[in-house]
C-alpha cells in the first residue's frame, strides 16, 4: 500500500489475441479497476517449452497479485515461498477435466506432458489465497477439481457491446456463429442443423466467425459433405462484432462446455436473438432470454432456428428479453466486487 492510500495490485496477463474472451476480460477489468482508484501494475509469465507458465516475468512489489486466467496459476506451483497474496480468476477448467477436447495430444509424449502440467495447475490453484469463478457452474467445477469452496467468489463477466441503432433490424436470413473449432464448441452439430434448415429456408446463410476456422479440415470436410460451400461464409476474425451481431438474423452458440459464454451476452446486448445449448453455464448466463436446444441434437437445433427466423413476434420478444438480460451484467460491478476481494485479503 502506498501512503496515498491507493490499493496496489499486480495484474498477471500474457499477450492475447485481440477480441478473444480472455483479452476482453483483461482489458475491461483493468480499465474499470483503474477507474475505481486501484493502482494497477502489469506483469506476465515466463513459459517452459513456449507454452507452460512457470514464473513471473518481473519482480513483484505489491501485496496482491491477480492472475487473470487459470493457466497462469501454474506459476503458484513453482512459488511456494512467495511474499504476496494470490488471486486467480478461473474462466473454466476444461483443460483439466476434459483436455482431449482442447488439446491436440497426438503423441504419447504430449499426453504425458499435458497430464503433468494439468496436475501442476491443480496444485497451483490449490495454493491461491482466493479464486474468482466467472459463474456458479465454474465454481462447482473448481470444487470438483480442488475440493474447497470457502475461498471461491463468483464474479460475473459482462458485455462491452451495445445495440447499433444504425443497423437495419428487419428479418435477416443469416445465422451467426462465433467461436473456435475446438471439439467442445460443437460446430459439427451446427453444420448438420444448418443443412436441415436449408430444406425449409433455402435462402438462409451461415456466417462463421473465429480466427482459427479457416484451417480446420474437419469443418471444411463437413461443409463439402453437405454441399454447403455456397451457403457457409467463413469470415475468420471479425473486427466489428457489434455490426455483425446487430445485423444477424439469429446467433447460435452450440457449445457443450463454457465457463461463462460471453458471446451469448454480447449478442443479446446487440439486439440479436440467441439460441444456445442447454449445457454447463449457458442457462445461468442467458436466463429466460435465450432459446435452448439439446446440445447433441441437430434436428432439435434446426427446428429452433426455423422457429426464430420465421416468427417475427417471437424474435421481438427475444430481442427485448436479451437487451434486458445483458443490462444485468456490468464490468463496473465486476471491478467493484474484485476490489472487495482484494481488500478482504489485506
Amino acid at each position: 500500500m502506498k501512503k496515498s492510500g491507493k490499493l496496489d495490485v499486480t495484474i498477471v496477463s500474457d499477450e492475447l489475441p485481440e477480441g478473444c474472451g480472455l483479452d476482453t476480460y483483461n482489458r475491461s477489468l483493468i480499465s474499470n479497476l483503474i477507474r475505481s482508484g486501484v493502482n494497477v501494475q502489469l506483469s506476465s509469465t515466463k513459459k517452459l517449452f513456449g507454452n507452460y507458465p512457470v514464473s513471473l516475468s518481473s519482480r513483484v512489489n505489491t501485496k496482491i497479485v491477480h492472475f487473470t486466467d487459470q493457466r497462469s496459476a501454474a506459476v503458484l506451483f513453482f512459488s511456494p515461498f512467495r511474499n504476496y497474496k494470490a488471486v486467480v480468476t478461473v474462466h473454466d477448467v476444461i483443460e483439466i477435466i476434459n483436455f482431449s477436447d482442447v488439446c491436440n495430444l497426438n503423441t504419447f509424449r504430449k499426453k504425458i506432458t499435458h497430464l503433468l502440467w494439468a496436475w501442476m495447475l491443480k496444485k497451483g490453484l490449490n495454493r491461491a489465497d482466493v479464486i474468482i469463478a466467472v459463474s456458479e457452474h465454474t465454481r462447482k467445477d473448481i470444487m470438483n477439481v480442488i475440493g474447497f469452496n470457502n475461498r471461491i467468489n463468483v464474479i460475473y463477466e459482462a458485455s462491452n457491446f451495445r445495440l447499433n441503432a444504425k443497423i437495419n433490424r428487419k428479418i435477416n436470413h443469416s445465422i451467426l456463429y462465433l467461436g473456435s473449432d475446438l471439439a467442445h464448441k460443437n460446430l459439427k452439430t451446427l453444420l448438420k442443423a444448418f443443412n436441415l434448415v436449408l430444406k425449409k429456408m433455402p435462402q438462409t446463410k451461415l456466417v462463421l466467425g473465429g480466427r482459427y476456422l479457416y484451417s480446420n479440415d474437419a469443418v471444411n470436410s463437413l461443409i463439402r459433405q453437405f454441399n454447403l460451400e455456397d451457403k457457409v461464409y467463413i469470415k475468420g476474425y471479425i473486427p466489428d462484432m457489434v455490426k455483425e451481431y446487430s445485423r444477424a438474423g439469429v446467433f447460435v452458440f452450440p457449445s457443450l462446455y463454457e465457463g461463462f459464454g460471453l458471446p451469448v451476452l454480447e449478442a443479446m446486448a446487440c439486439g440479436c436473438p440467441v439460441i444456445c445449448s442447454d449445457k454447463t453455464s449457458l442457462p445461468e448466463v442467458a436466463g429466460d432470454a435465450a432459446i435452448y436446444f439439446d446440445g447433441y441434437d441437430a434436428e432439435d437445433l434446426s427446428e429452433k432456428i426455423c422457429s426464430v427466423m420465421m416468427d417475427s413476434r417471437l424474435r421481438e420478444r427475444m430481442v427485448k428479453r436479451g437487451l434486458d438480460r445483458s443490462k444485468k451484467f456490468s464490468w463496473k460491478k465486476c471491478a467493484e466486487q474484485t476490489v472487495k476481494v482484494y481488500k478482504e485479503l489485506l
